[in-house]
């Protein structure tokens, strides 16, 4: 896995912005990136459906941009991370229950010991009401593919391309906190891990085959977890099994339209956002809060080629 510094500032394209109202992004082009009008206006449409979808008053600023990458990979996120104790990070999921889900995750969250400390991305920091500074990411495509970066009034895309929107909302869900420290050496656990299983009652931390969602414990899986780099698919563990249809799978064939599911929507309701319609209560600053090490440069979570299914 590797980092990518980034530059924070406007880029010669300016700033791009959506209307305030809910969950917001602005966008900034990746210092020496490129950006054009198009790939622009597609990023805008992956963030309108993100807007669409959750409700949280926030806005999520983002750097984007086109570079020179390895051939099998699409594109990149890198967020900025926080290191916040645990139980202020469960003190908060709790207070910002907005839904059945999001009381059952709060409910099978553990007693964490003093010390404990999550990841949290910048925007689950702000969604969760916690003060924090910075930029919260950058995303990263390869000029190397193909992309379309509109649909046709079918909503389809060209043989052979990669949907930018979608790839792009994909990109976006990782920024909002889509993300498992299994394959990042010394990161504390992420708020999504905390909800990730082998078995009843036994949370997974590492890189293995057969890990599932679970906001009971364990006891009932509702989708599966990709197991991790060195594991049999080689893909990312932060991302869905390969093949549940989701937006927040690890891979997409060319020619391939996603969008975000419901169940990418049940995993961002309850590691920190709300569902459209939904109101958060606010909760205070925690006491321990700090931008971790590899946060100050971003974790990477890669997007490879694949095929369908």
């Amino acid at each position: 896995m590797t980092v990518r510094s980034v530059v924070i500032g406007l880029a010669a394209l300016g700033m791009l912005t959506q209307p305030a109202a809910a969950l917001t992004f602005s966008f900034s082009t990746i210092q020496g990136d490129t950006l054009n009008a198009n790939q622009a206006a597609a990023f805008q449409a992956a963030a309108d459906a993100w807007s669409s979808a959750l409700s949280n008053n926030i806005v999520v600023p983002l750097q984007i941009g086109f570079a020179n990458l390895a051939p099998s990979i699409l594109g990149g996120s890198s967020p900025i991370i926080y290191g916040i104790d645990a139980s202020s990070v469960k003190s908060a999921l709790a207070s910002h229950a907005t839904s059945a889900d999001d009381r059952a995750a709060v409910a099978s969250l553990p007693n964490y010991a003093a010390g404990t400390t999550l990841t949290v991305n910048g925007a689950q920091a702000q969604a969760l009401s916690f003060n924090v500074l910075g930029s919260d990411g950058s995303i990263e495509f390869s000029s190397n593919q193909a992309f379309s970066t509109s649909r046709s009034a079918q909503g389809t895309v060209a043989a052979g391309t990669f949907d930018l929107i979608g790839v792009a909302e994909h990109e976006i869900g990782h920024i909002l906190g889509f993300i498992s420290a299994i394959d990042t050496a010394g990161l504390p656990s992420t708020i999504l891990d905390q909800f990730r299983f082998t078995a009843p009652g036994v949370r997974n931390t590492t890189r293995v085959n057969g890990s599932y969602f679970s906001l009971d414990s364990g006891t009932t899986a509702i989708a599966g977890f990709s197991p991790g780099g060195a594991s049999n698919d080689n893909y990312q563990a932060s991302h869905w099994a390969q093949g549940t249809g989701a937006l927040l799978d690890p891979a997409i064939a060319p020619g391939m339209v996603e969008n975000i599911t419901p169940l990418d929507l049940r995993a961002l309701d309850v590691i920190g956002f709300d569902l459209a319609a939904s109101t958060p209560t606010s909760v205070p600053e925690p006491a321990s809060l700090s931008i971790l090490a590899v946060g100050l440069l971003g974790l990477v979570v890669r997007r490879r080629l694949g095929t369908a299914g």
